[in-house]
């Protein structure tokens, strides 16, 4: 009897708490879940909200963007702001306890396909679970985050300052979904801090819209400047350094044989220096950058400082008398206020005034004057090729 009474208070207890279910979800939880199974229920929601064109306005929000390691592949990363109105997914508010809008994946419901033209194939935005708010009034507002590639048109004469022309094209094909994207706002894209990257700047940006029988297209266009100033403190300045020495060379005694042994040093030096920046160098441009026309000038600038030191070494151990030509030479120069600016000016070792010593103090003149006058040719030249070929920084 009393294992029988056991089982039947059991089975009442069990009885009760099957009918106790306690439901923890608020109201307004089973009112939103009703609203979305309603609003999903149409079979033709994945087809256009109408025959004719459906607007879509569109904004861009530039996220990040970098270059891969070849600088030839620009990527960028940003938010897409997608608003559209479809009727199929409106609803009275007070059917659903006064709810005005809802939180609806974009994979349950039709959303327009924008192309991309810019890479090799036309890749479409990827919506899947994107989180799309809708509106009683069937107002719908999609905000996926894309990640969108290019290849760049490159300018490298002005390298490490160079810049890139970065262009993304977008469009849709009239006949496919019948979208028609509108871009909102004046340039149709937000940078929001977002144009300082790593190693580049987003120094101008702006829009373009075509719309012919084909298809509809909008494309953005960046110009991104390169961060060069650490790359220029390694490649401009020890340019400049070969340059002085160059010039400091044209300075020295000819029958010393450092002056010789400097100028070989710089001619190393840059054919060195042209090793190394080949390394640096992007690889991707048909323009030769003028900081490489700046070696390359100051290579034959100091070929040429080689030559005429040969050429005055051997000027200053003729001992034939100079033709009455260099004499006069001599005369003008050194009997004018010229004789101030003739600098260096080589003597002989010694007092003796005979003959011989008369012969090599005028060679030793001429040989001063031809030096001063090219090492002046070597300077000025330089003086114009700092100007023109030396890239700067744009901001100073």
């Amino acid at each position: 009897m009393d294992v029988l009474s056991f089982a039947l208070l059991f089975i009442f207890v069990n009885s009760i708490r099957s009918e106790c279910v306690i439901d923890n979800r608020s109201k307004n939880t089973v009112w939103e879940q009703k609203l979305r199974e309603d609003l999903t229920a149409c079979d033709s929601r994945y087809q256009p909200p109408s025959t004719n064109e459906t607007l879509v306005n569109i904004s861009f929000t530039l996220k990040s963007f970098y270059f891969e390691h070849d600088e030839e592949i620009f990527t960028i990363s940003s938010w897409v702001f997608l608003t559209w109105n479809d009727l199929r997914l409106t609803w009275n508010p007070d059917n659903y306890d006064g709810i005005t809008e809802i939180l609806l994946s974009s994979m349950k419901i039709w959303t327009p396909k924008l192309s991309h033209y810019s890479s090799s194939g036309e890749d479409e935005f990827d919506y899947i679970m994107t989180a799309c708010r809708i509106t009683a009034k069937g107002h719908i507002t999609c905000i996926p985050r894309v990640v969108h590639q290019t290849v760049c048109s490159t300018k490298l004469t002005h390298w490490p300052f160079d810049t890139q022309n970065c262009t993304f094209e977008f469009g849709s094909k009239p006949g496919l979904d019948r979208a028609k994207f509108v871009l909102d706002g004046a340039r149709g894209i937000k940078m929001l801090g977002a144009e300082y990257g790593p190693g580049w700047t987003i120094v101008d940006f702006s829009k373009s819209e075509t719309n012919d029988s084909e298809s509809i297209k909008f494309s953005f266009n960046f110009i991104l400047q390169r961060e060069g100033v650490g790359l220029a403190a390694i490649v401009i300045v020890p340019s400049l350094v070969l340059s002085f020495i160059t010039v400091w060379s044209m300075t020295l005694n000819v029958d010393d044989q450092i002056r010789l042994g400097m100028l070989c040093f710089g001619l190393l030096g840059h054919f060195t220096f042209l090793q190394e920046i080949n390394s640096d160098l992007p690889k991707h441009s048909a323009d030769t950058p003028t900081v490489l026309l700046y070696l390359r000038s100051s290579i034959i600038l100091t070929l040429l400082a080689i030559g005429i030191t040969f050429l005055l070494m051997h000027l200053c151990k003729k001992s034939k008398p100079p033709s009455n030509f260099i004499v006069t030479i001599n005369e003008k120069v050194f009997e004018s206020y010229a004789r101030y600016i003739i600098w260096p000016k080589w003597n002989t070792t010694g007092e003796n005034q005979n003959d011989v010593a008369k012969i090599l103090t005028a060679w030793i003149d001429f040989a001063s004057i031809i030096n001063f006058v090219f090492m002046l040719i070597i300077v000025v030249t330089y003086t114009v090729m700092y100007s023109i070929y030396i890239p700067k920084d744009p901001d100073f």
